[in-house]
């Protein structure tokens, strides 16, 4: 009887008095941008989990629409609700109708600030047309 007491005791020390653990979240921002004919309107952020040990990774979606199959070569800056923003790498369409460009950010050198909530705020993209287009890297 006196184990199982202290056992219990043991356990709900434990779970009250543990550290809180930042858990995973995501979120959606919705827009209407227009750079060379092609609608970008949604932008979805979420990180990892501690469960596999992604929590400092930023997982980034940029969903736009292509008006045509021609090429095209993008890049998206977007800003979070806790001023810190994201460059994504150079993408190029060259495909029609509903794309998706989707990418990983990895915040563990930046001090692992993906585990704190964020919400998508801004969104600029900069793109240019042709094969051997040149984009000058988005500030």
């Amino acid at each position: 009887m006196k184990k199982t007491l202290v056992a219990i005791a043991v356990l709900f020390a434990s779970i009250v008095f543990a550290p809180s653990v930042a858990s995973a979240w995501s979120h959606r921002g919705y827009f209407n941008l227009y750079v060379l004919g092609h609608r970008f309107h949604a932008v979805k952020v979420k990180n990892g989990t501690y469960r596999y040990g992604t929590q400092c990774q930023l997982f980034v979606t940029v969903k736009f629409w292509a008006p045509t199959p021609t090429y095209h070569r993008f890049q998206a800056r977007i800003t979070l609700s806790s001023g810190v923003w994201i460059r994504t790498p150079v993408f190029y369409n060259q495909g029609f109708g509903e794309r998706r460009y989707t990418y990983t950010h990895d915040t563990g050198p930046q001090g692992c600030w993906a585990v704190n909530y964020n919400r998508v705020t801004y969104l600029r993209v900069h793109g240019c047309a042709g094969y051997g287009c040149y984009l000058r890297p988005l500030y």
